[in-house]
Parts: structure tokens; C-alpha cells; sequence
């Protein structure tokens, strides 16, 4: 029917604007003998032609490429303008077929004016007509939802921004507090390490102690075999030395030995010299043979060794007050460090659950901030998909709905 009607139109029967007749081909030349002169001739020639020849002569040269220009077809405006006006067609989303019809009919339909078309001419229009309409409200229908869409989007970021603000809040308190356990565990391990540190004090001041008080004891008993052995050799006595026989007649050289023993001893007691030069001599001898400096030397090294024995054995008695209270004072020591560890590990504990609040709060903090972020991300994307949108339209309205409405409706 389409055709049939352009059958009928008064550019029907025109021949199409790509089509041309080629020129005729010119017979070839009769080949001639070359004849040869000098360019210096020929140039002169050329030099003294009067200036209407020379004019004729350089238009028949410009002459072929005119002709070719004039060879070439020149496009039709109509069909230039609705390949523009087909281009608003792909909004609309037809068949690449549909696409291609109207493209090959619109020229047709459109060539003459608004009040010389035919029924075959104004469906084709009406039909390019749908087509771009279509077309425009598909591109409307596109700015619409992306406003719509932004609109939603909006509509949340003002709860996303709350839930921020809340989550940012709820991470400053869950921070103090856990700044604040981790002060009370500093405190605590600083009372940890003090008390460990008094717990090591006393431990050392007990050992001290109980170190004066076993030198002291073993200083009485030394003193006090010592005295023993005095007495033995002052009164004659073998039997009381182990190294002595038990019978009465000793020999004489084992009381001499047991003597030197005592000498030797008694050089660590401090006495005078001339005291100790003696001792060998006094108490080496029979008792019916000592005389009276004998007598004196033997009593002062008693007198001496009683007086070391009653020394070392205040010290004795003294030191075991001190050892009492050392003992007391370690576990005393020993009680405040099973405190302060009880409380370092509460407070270790009450540390790691803040700190795992925290961390949690952080968290949710993160996500709430990524939340905006991506709000803000997609609302910057809808504007653009709009705004391109919005932009499609005025290009659309401007260049194929423009050109079709001009071409349609000109008289």
C-alpha cells in the first residue's frame, strides 16, 4: 500500500540523487609522430600568447574538475534530516526492522507539504508520530524513576545519619569506659609489682634474720666446746676429749695436741698476746705442777669464754623476735600480693570486656559510616542518571522531535 501510494507522489518517477550518468568516454588519440623542439621554443610560445589565450588556455585546464564536481550528487536535505529524526527512534525501543521501514518511507512522506500529503502520506507520520512519542515518554518515564528513586534514597539518609551520630556517641562512651578500666588495671598491676616487690623485701629481710640468728647459735656452740675443753685440760681431764684415751695416765703427747687445738681456737676470741703465749704453757701442765700465773691464765681464758658464751647467746635470744616478725612480715607480704593478683585478673577482665564493647561499637560504628557513605554514593548516582537523563530528553526534543515536528508541519 506504501508503495502504491509513493506511485503516486509527483517525485515518483525522479531518478534517485545517488544516481548518475557517467560521462561518455572520449575516443581514444591517433597516435602521431613525435615531433621534437627545444623547450626553449616552447616556452617562449607559451611566454608571448596574447592574455585571452593565455585565459582560454588556463580555463580549458580548470574545466575537467569542474565537471567532475558536477558529476558528484548532492544529498537531499529530507533524507539528511530524517536520519536524525530516526536516531530519536531508539529511545522507544522498536525493531531494528520497524527502525529501517520508517527510515525508507519518511522521505517520501514528508517531501511535500502539510496540505498536499495523501492518506498513505499522514499514516506514515502518524505512525514516525507514535514512534517518537513513545520515545519521549520512555525517556520521561527514565527522569521520573531516577527522581523517584532518589527521592527514596533521600528519604533514609536522614535515619542513616541519626544511626551514625548514635553509633559515633555510643563509641565515645564504650572508649571512657574502657580508657577508665585501663587506668584501674594500671593501678593494679602498678599494686601487683609493689606487692610482689614486699613480698621479696620481707622474704630477704627473713633470710637476713635467720641468718644472724643461726651464726649466733653456731658461735654459742662453738664457744661453749670450747669452753668445755678448757675445762677439761684446766681440771686434767682426758675422757672429755674424743681424740683422748679414757684412761687416767694420758699420754702426754695427745693432751699436748688437744692443748695446741685450744690455743688455736682461743687466737679467734680476741685475747692479748701475751695471754695466748701463755695458754699452751698453763694448760699443758699437771694441775699439781701449774703455779699461780698458771692459774691466772687459765681463770681469765674461763672468764673470757663464759662472757663470749653469755654475748652470743643474747644475740640468740634476740634474734628471735626479729625472726618472728620477719616471718610475719613475709606473710603479710605474701597475703597483699594474693590480693593484688585477685585484683589485677579482675580488672584484666573487666579491661578485655570493655575493650571487646569497644571493638564492637567500633564496628558498628564503621558500618553505620559506610551506610552514609553508600547512601550518599547512590544518591550522587541517581542525580547523575537524572540529570543524563533530563539531558537525553532536551537533546531528543531539540534535534529528532524538533525536526520531525518542523518537517511535518511545514506549508
Amino acid at each position: 500500500q506504501v508503495r502504491s501510494a509513493a506511485a503516486g507522489l509527483p517525485f515518483a518517477n525522479l531518478t534517485p540523487t545517488r544516481a548518475f550518468r557517467r560521462p561518455r568516454r572520449l575516443p581514444s588519440r591517433v597516435s602521431m609522430p613525435v615531433v621534437k623542439r627545444p623547450a626553449a621554443a616552447k616556452v617562449a610560445a607559451k611566454d608571448v600568447a596574447p592574455p585571452a589565450k593565455r585565459a582560454k588556455a588556463a580555463g580549458a585546464e580548470a574545466a575537467p574538475a569542474k565537471a567532475k564536481d558536477r558529476a558528484r550528487p548532492k544529498a537531499d536535505p529530507i533524507v539528511r534530516q530524517v536520519a536524525d529524526i530516526v536516531k530519536g527512534f531508539n529511545a522507544a525501543g522498536i525493531p531494528h526492522d520497524a527502525t529501517e521501514m520508517l527510515k525508507g518511507m519518511l522521505p517520501f512522506a514528508l517531501a511535500p507539504f502539510a496540505g498536499e500529503r495523501e492518506k498513505q502520506h499522514q499514516t506514515v507520520i502518524d505512525m514516525a508520530m507514535d514512534v517518537l512519542g513513545a520515545a519521549e515518554a520512555h525517556v520521561a518515564e527514565a527522569i521520573e524513576a531516577a527522581r523517584a528513586a532518589h527521592a527514596a534514597v533521600d528519604e533514609g539518609s536522614a535515619g542513616l545519619a541519626a544511626a551514625a551520630a548514635a553509633a559515633s556517641e555510643a563509641l565515645a562512651c564504650k572508649d571512657a569506659e574502657m580508657q577508665s578500666k585501663k587506668l584501674g588495671l594500671a593501678e593494679d598491676a602498678k599494686a601487683f609489682r609493689a606487692a610482689k616487690e614486699a613480698v621479696a623485701k620481707a622474704a630477704s629481710d627473713e633470710a637476713a634474720v635467720l641468718k644472724d640468728v643461726q651464726a649466733a647459735t653456731a658461735r654459742k656452740e662453738r664457744l661453749m666446746a670450747l669452753e668445755a675443753e678448757a675445762k677439761s685440760l684446766a681440771e686434767g681431764s682426758v675422757g672429755a676429749s674424743t681424740d683422748a684415751a679414757t684412761d687416767a695416765s694420758a699420754d702426754a703427747s695427745a693432751v699436748g695436741l688437744r692443748v695446741e687445738a685450744l690455743a688455736s681456737s682461743l687466737t679467734l676470741l680476741g685475747l692479748d698476746a701475751s695471754m695466748l703465749a701463755a695458754v699452751p704453757n698453763a694448760f699443758g701442765k699437771p694441775t699439781a705442777a701449774r703455779g699461780a700465773f698458771d692459774a691466772m691464765v687459765i681463770s681469765q681464758v674461763m672468764q673470757t669464754l663464759a662472757q663470749r658464751i653469755l654475748s652470743a647467746a643474747a644475740i640468740e635470744t634476740e634474734a628471735e623476735p626479729r625472726n618472728a616478725a620477719a616471718a610475719a612480715e613475709v606473710a603479710t607480704a605474701k597475703a597483699g600480693f594474693e590480693k593484688a593478683t585477685a585484683a589485677q585478673l579482675v580488672s584484666a577482665r573487666a579491661f578485655q570486656e570493655a575493650k571487646a564493647l569497644y571493638e564492637a561499637a567500633e564496628a558498628e560504628k564503621l558500618s553505620a559510616d559506610k551506610a552514609v557513605r553508600t547512601n550518599a554514593t547512590e544518591l550522587r548516582g541517581l542525580e547523575r542518571k537524572r540529570a543524563a537523563s533530563e539531558g537525553r530528553l532536551v537533546k531528543f526534543r531539540e534535534g529528532p522531535l524538533a525536526t520531525f515536528l518542523e518537517l511535518r508541519d511545514r506549508a
